[in-house]
């Protein structure tokens, strides 16, 4: 009898980490990374972007709450990503006044160099609205999108949030030039 109650803890146990590891969170440690199409430039700092299945799946399983979960779109797979480490001017913000053409120029800038092109998403973390907080570099990684935009003007380092995981030496450097 003792033996039986013991299998069926060990089977629960065994449950429950499975389990804890299909929606583990995000971190700098182990972040989501996957490949998928920007499919629409919100403005300069925010991006909607197409997964596969296989990607969109695992990544929608990270989300735990309401909030999160208003990111992913399922009709089309895409979910809505803020890049880490920059803040563009507002262009497309529910309160006009917020709205300026230093905005409306960064999501230009942004539509004309990412839009539709093949991306990978490195993703750390989710904010404070509830959407991924994500590296978007082009295919070959020739281009982060974070770093073109200081680079360009667009964006200074933001550092309010933390520093980028990943590329923080090269947006302080872009930064400072």
């Amino acid at each position: 009898m003792f033996k039986g109650i013991y299998k069926t803890e060990l089977v629960l146990l065994s449950s429950l980490l499975i389990a804890t590891n299909a929606h583990a969170d995000l971190s700098t440690r182990t972040p989501f990374v996957a490949t998928g199409k920007v499919a629409k430039v919100v403005d300069g700092d925010t991006a909607y972007v197409a997964l596969s299945d296989k990607y969109y799946a695992k990544f929608r399983a990270m989300a735990d709450t309401k909030q999160k979960l208003r990111a992913f779109k399922d009709n089309n797979n895409t979910v809505k990503v803020r890049l880490g480490g920059i803040n563009t001017p507002e262009s497309v913000h529910a309160n006009k006044k917020m709205n300026t053409q230093a905005g409306k120029l960064a999501s230009q800038w942004a539509k004309d160099n990412f839009y539709r092109h093949p991306v990978t998403l490195r993703c750390w973390d989710f904010g404070r609205n509830g959407r991924p907080i994500c590296s978007i570099q082009t295919e070959h990684g020739n281009k982060d999108w974070g770093l073109e935009a200081i680079k360009a003007g667009h964006s200074d380092y933001i550092t309010k949030y933390g520093k980028h995981p990943f590329l923080h030496s090269k947006y302080r450097v872009a930064d400072l030039l």
